[in-house]
């Protein structure tokens, strides 16, 4: 719904965010799940935490 908003309102939001999917598949389940920030930041990996996991 914030790829809509976003669209109709102009209300960009302040993250996306991606599903991957193991083998490229949804029937076979979430890899994990990262939020991409909006331009021009980007998101960097410091090395702490699990990499799947959204929140670290």
């Amino acid at each position: 719904m914030v790829m809509v908003r976003w669209v109709e309102s102009e209300v960009a939001p302040d993250t996306i965010m991606e599903t991957r999917y193991k083998n490229g598949t949804s029937d076979s389940g979430v890899d994990f799940k990262h939020r991409h920030c909006r331009w021009p930041c980007h998101n960097v990996y410091q090395g702490v935490g699990d990499y799947k996991d959204p929140d670290t």
